[in-house]
């Protein structure tokens, strides 16, 4: 049997779990940049950008797990191949009551599970708008070696295979429940990209510093555009204030 190319690994280990994005999406303005994607104050928002056609397709969401996933067969003929359509999240804009620790905490620092989705599925790039800044993080070929890294660590018993283990019991106890399997997809990507060299510095300051030369470190192209408006506000439903005060009981009047 012919020893694959990289190419090919690559091809094999990003389509080993199809990340696909359920319908039905809301349809927003054309775009010709990341700049103009949705933002709101408390919610996430997530879907896709289409460049050749200007599409913005997407939902907004309480919390930060991923849009419900759907058979690739499933997809609508709007969506452009998976492979030329970027991948978008913007967290919420107003971090004042988020946890230290919290993802949501800096709009303006790409989400760590969404690096690692980036190198564990078929899209080729992401895209995000925060406060003050927008960005495009892209896989390039010099990024082929950390794919197959982490591709290499997951496989090994010692590794990957034992932290992802070592996770779940450790959210486990901290939690005092059995976690969600976002819940421990999200840490397991923490700890993937630590193992791989992408380590945030702790303070707030050097972490927005930082993170775009630790990912052009991996092979990752990183385009910023500065300078960002502020956002119209979107309005709430009367279901996503719901969900809202659902999510955060201690709340009550901040909606």
């Amino acid at each position: 049997m012919p020893r694959q190319t990289i190419q090919q690994q690559i091809d094999a280990f990003t389509s080993e779990r199809r990340l696909s994005i359920a319908h039905p999406l809301q349809r927003y303005l054309g775009s010709g940049c990341c700049a103009s994607l949705p933002r709101h104050a408390k919610l996430h928002w997530r879907g896709l950008l289409q460049p050749k056609s200007g599409a913005v397709n997407g939902r907004w969401m309480v919390d930060e797990r991923l849009l419900p996933t759907v058979p690739p067969s499933g997809r609508k003929s709007e969506f452009e191949p998976h492979d030329e359509a970027i991948l978008c999240h913007c967290k919420p804009l107003d971090d004042t009551h988020e946890k230290i620790g919290s993802e949501n905490r800096y709009p303006d620092i790409p989400d760590r599970w969404d690096i690692y989705l980036l190198m564990r599925h078929q899209y080729n790039a992401i895209a995000f708008t925060g406060k003050k800044i927008a960005a495009v993080i892209r896989r390039t070929p010099a990024t082929h070696r950390t794919i197959l890294n982490l591709r290499d660590w997951e496989t090994d018993p010692a590794g990957g295979r034992y932290r992802r283990t070592r996770v779940k019991s450790q959210l486990r106890r901290r939690l005092g429940r059995i976690p969600y399997p976002h819940e421990i997809e999200r840490a397991h990507a923490k700890t993937a990209l630590i193992h791989l060299g992408f380590k945030l510095p702790g303070k707030p300051k050097e972490r927005h510093g930082s993170w775009p030369g630790l990912l052009k470190n991996l092979g990752f192209e990183v385009e910023i555009t500065k300078g960002i408006g502020p956002t119209p506000h979107v309005a709430m439903s009367t279901k996503m204030i719901s969900a809202y005060r659902e999510r955060y009981p201690d709340r009550e009047g901040y909606v």
